[in-house]
């Protein structure tokens, strides 16, 4: 399709429907869900298959904090922890996530400031078991089979497992140090050809900050380049966003974020970004003293890996081999490469790994890469 047939999306989205494959648009409301509005209320509600919550077997529980402070589970509060609830998730946690979103972002879809986050909007907080669950989900919602994700070419492997089993195919899109290459974006939208392809991608997956691997960030310009494609273009970005600040899936976990609040949690994740950040440069360091000419690296701005190219190599799994021979474990580029079968690169994490633990594996890396090079 030519640039001047692209439509434009330029108004808010507020109804998703027409995004929605043929199974989603079949699906019906839960007609029990319907009946959870009662909960709660004046009304005798003998409607649900809610279990006893006197036949829970764990009616209070103390968390101890790493600073040494402990917080108390009262029974009343496990209560509803252990009880099925809403399928959007504990709406204390939705609500306090979203002011979250407030704080950080502001994005305008949300209601007014001094309005509950739990009003009716354009934006709506669903908590999910992790990214996979959430990728499923929306994925799941959208792509027929034949159809194509708009995928980095270096990105979060799971997002292809995903992909793969509903019949449709990633379309990879450039990117570097500064992530995601707008431009190359552009060109694949403006040159789909419907006929060969099939129908025009409708969904982009990234990862914009820490990007996994690459452990690049996407600039704010090209932020908002990619954004003004999706808008030509009618495009959906699904906004992988796992370390930008902790994720946190579990009911539970309401009582530490209480605690916190969102002060606390802000500060928490800046203690957080501190301790990877110095971790990162001592990888750097380390990486630098014993693979100095035989890898290329940049350094990572966020995240928990270095995304490391073996010079002279042209597939990094039989490195990753013998690597793993010598008692040190990397994963190996291509699982994270949709457009090729061999990469040449590695992804290295150092959220754990000693300095000492990081040398011998440089150090044995650097030998092997020693020892490819004379064969």
């Amino acid at each position: 399709m030519g640039e001047d047939a692209a439509p434009g999306a330029n108004h808010r989205i507020n109804n998703y429907e027409k995004y929605f494959n043929k199974s989603a648009r079949r699906r019906k409301p839960t007609i029990l869900r319907g009946f959870q509005k009662y909960l709660g209320t004046d009304m005798l509600y003998m409607a649900g298959g809610h279990p006893n919550t006197e036949t829970f077997p764990i009616t209070t529980a103390q968390l101890r904090l790493r600073d040494g402070r402990t917080l108390d589970i009262d029974e009343d509060e496990m209560k509803v922890a252990l009880q099925y609830g809403d399928s959007r998730g504990s709406l204390k946690m939705r609500e306090w996530l979203t002011e979250l979103q407030r704080r950080f972002h502001d994005p305008p879809t949300l209601p007014p400031l001094g309005v509950s986050p739990s009003a009716n909007s354009d934006m709506i907080t669903i908590l999910t078991n992790g990214c996979t669950e959430a990728l499923s989900k929306i994925i799941g919602l959208v792509l027929e089979e034949g159809d194509s994700l708009l995928v980095e070419e270096s990105t979060y492997s799971t997002v292809m497992n995903v992909i793969e089993p509903l019949g449709c195919k990633p379309v990879t899109v450039k990117n570097d140090a500064d992530g995601l290459i707008p431009s190359d974006l552009s060109n694949i939208l403006i040159s789909w050809n419907e006929a060969v392809s099939g129908p025009r991608p409708k969904l982009l997956y990234c990862v914009p900050v820490g990007g996994n691997p690459t452990g690049a960030n996407l600039t704010l310009k090209r932020k908002k380049e990619v954004y003004a494609l999706a808008r030509k273009y009618d495009l959906l970005i699904i906004e992988d966003d796992p370390y930008y600040m902790l994720q946190f899936t579990r009911t539970i976990v309401w009582k530490v974020l209480q605690n916190m609040g969102h002060d606390g949690f802000i500060e928490h994740g800046c203690r957080v970004a501190n301790f990877y950040h110095k971790r990162s440069q001592h990888a750097s360091r380390i990486a630098e003293a014993y693979l100095k000419g035989l890898a290329e690296w940049s350094d990572p701005v966020a995240g928990m890996f270095l995304w490391m190219k073996l010079l002279g190599v042209e597939d990094s799994r039989p490195i990753c081999q013998k690597l793993i021979q010598k008692g040190a474990v990397v994963v190996q580029g291509h699982i994270f490469c949709p457009a090729s079968v061999n990469s040449p690169y590695i992804r290295v994490s150092y959220s754990y790994a000693s300095e000492e633990d990081l040398a011998k594996a440089f150090s044995w890396l650097a030998d092997i890469l020693k020892e490819q090079s004379k064969q």
